[in-house]
């Protein structure tokens, strides 16, 4: 009882700086947000390097990754996906991490805050995020169960598949924008757009979460705030990445030690000049050759990612499903094409064409890797688990392990050659396919324009 009052007196006491910094103590806010404030601002985009996937990044406390936001009762915060990094990445608002890629409730007009006795659910009036086209609301919804229920989503999400030179800013005016599917047309719009949230409801304390509508696995926590800054609720509740939705340490963790100069997570055990026993030999060559610090890391970098690529598509094929056989072989070749581009971003890319190939890249294949594994996890079948080596050692001695595997590394040659073939082929087409969609945009400049703010460019199936 003690120890419970001193942590509802501590939650009393801690209240938010000017800006924050981003922790559950220290909650990032917008600096016009003083008391007395009845709309805030926070811009948005997000940052590839440094995780797994990518990364939420607000212009209050720049640099942090998935901060912790902290938001007040009856004010008017505006979340502003101007940037063009934001593609792919529709802002979503949920009472628990990720929510419905997590089957688990969002914030909607019609959705009762957990453990709340509210009616909010029979007159429109539950807390939701609310989005907008610049200033034109994109939904129906009317308060007080005056009209619809439509929050507006519906029409934002589409539109986050635009390609990037197609993307408004803040001041952004119409941009003519030509169909690129059977079920697209051209449509003129600025694409300012923005989510809206006016947290109302009293009686709720709890934590809710900010999460992408595309991606899995980029959720931050929000803490309620009192009209003076003051925390509502010290306690973090919900978990973030409960280990029993997210038994992947690679939400949890950014980049440590030596894979910091990648931008990546998870290849401080890669790198040479042993690889640590997981691979037999380098995978590039240099010997002889100078490099300058920014080459000398990148091929650093490329050579730990190639060795965990390798090493982790090495596995025991499923006896029945080929399609598991395939996800686990995939995925680390994906996740190798993540790395390889976020490694290229951490170099100061300036190189637009290749900056957005690069994106496009993080983009797609990081929702290629949670629909793989979302069949892994239908058919209660483990991330990674049918990897044939268990440690380095056995991976070097051939010796068999708990799969049954016993062919040593000098036997594999042929598979080595074969997959950098598939990895050198794949990068070519990706590379083709990119800059020749470049090339048909800027060929369809002058499309002519369909109104709609609806309209999708991309087919939901096309990806």
């Amino acid at each position: 009882m003690i120890f419970s009052a001193a942590v509802v007196l501590l939650g009393m006491l801690v209240s938010t700086s000017a800006s924050g910094t981003g922790t559950s103590l220290d909650p990032c806010v917008p600096d016009d947000c003083g008391i007395g404030a009845t709309s805030c601002v926070f811009d948005v985009k997000l940052v590839a390097v440094g995780n797994a996937v990518a990364y939420f990044e607000f212009d209050a406390c720049p640099g942090v990754q998935q901060p912790t936001l902290g938001l007040k009762r009856d004010v008017t915060y505006r979340f502003n996906q101007y940037d063009s990094t934001n593609i792919m990445h529709p802002l979503g608002l949920a009472y628990y991490t990720d929510g419905a890629h997590n089957d688990v409730e969002e914030l909607e007009p019609t959705i009762v805050p957990p453990g709340t006795t509210s009616s909010c659910d029979t007159n429109n009036g539950c807390p939701a995020p609310m989005y907008y086209q610049g200033e034109t609301f994109q939904g129906n919804f009317v308060a007080s169960g005056g009209g619809g229920a439509d929050f507006g989503l519906d029409a934002y999400e589409p539109f986050f598949k635009y390609p990037d030179f197609a993307w408004g800013g803040p001041d952004a005016g119409p941009n003519t924008i030509p169909a690129v599917s059977p079920s697209g047309v051209a449509v003129t719009a600025p694409l300012n757009w923005n989510m809206r949230i006016t947290q109302t409801a009293t009686d709720f304390d709890q934590d809710f979460f900010y999460f992408c509508h595309i991606h899995t696995g980029m959720s931050g926590r929000i803490k309620q705030l009192a009209a003076d800054g003051t925390i509502l609720s010290p306690n973090d509740f919900p978990a973030l990445f409960p280990a029993s939705l997210y038994p992947a340490p690679e939400y949890k963790v950014v980049s440590t030690g030596q894979e910091q100069i990648c931008g990546t997570v998870g290849l401080n055990t890669f790198f040479e000049d042993t690889h640590n026993g997981k691979c037999p030999t380098s995978f590039i060559c240099t010997e002889g050759l100078s490099f300058d610090t920014e080459s000398a890391n990148f091929n650093e970098c490329l050579d730990a990612m190639d060795c965990a690529m390798q090493f982790n598509m090495i596995i025991v094929p499923n006896a029945t499903d080929p399609i598991v056989t395939f996800v686990h072989s995939m995925v680390p070749h994906h996740i190798n094409a993540i790395q390889m581009c976020k490694t290229l971003m951490q170099t100061g890319l300036e190189d637009d064409a290749f900056l957005a190939l690069c994106w496009n890249i993080v983009n797609t294949q990081s929702l290629q890797i949670m629909e793989m594994n979302e069949y892994l996890a239908s058919n209660s079948i483990p991330e990674g688990s049918a990897k044939c080596f268990d440690t380095p050692a056995a991976a070097l001695a051939g010796s068999a392990n708990n799969n049954g595997n016993s062919e040593p590394f000098s036997n594999q040659e042929p598979f080595f050659i074969s997959i950098t073939v598939f990895v050198a082929a794949t990068f070519v087409v990706a590379v083709g396919s990119f800059f020749a969609a470049r090339r048909y945009f800027e060929g369809n400049e002058e499309a002519n324009v369909v109104g709609g703010k609806s309209v999708k460019m991309v087919d939901d199936n096309a990806l």
